[in-house]
């Protein structure tokens, strides 16, 4: 059984928008680590390990937003339809603000 376009599309964005919330995790989370260590070695270290977090949300907000577009066009929405521009909008505060 081979998976349809809508099917891949959900999968691509599903998995779009797990690494762009795993990778907001990430980013966060070693930075703040490396705020409260002494050494500069340990501090180079976390803040290494913040870009690959903030890697992973540039790629899953690319991964998500096309991908949800996609999902839109083959769901036969109109791009004008309200709920598609909020998710829109909100996707692209959460990419500002995050």
């Amino acid at each position: 059984m081979t998976p349809s376009s809508f099917q891949i599309a959900l999968f691509l964005h599903l998995l779009g928008t797990l690494a762009f919330v795993s990778g907001m995790a990430v980013a966060g989370v070693c930075f703040e680590a490396a705020r409260r260590r002494s050494t500069s070695m340990e501090v180079a270290m976390l803040l290494s390990l913040t870009r690959s977090g903030v890697l992973l949300v540039v790629v899953g907000a690319i991964a998500a937003g096309a991908c949800g577009l996609w999902l839109a066009s083959l769901s036969s929405l109109s791009f004008h339809t309200e709920w598609v521009w909020l998710s829109a909008a909100l996707f692209v505060a959460s990419v500002v603000l995050g």
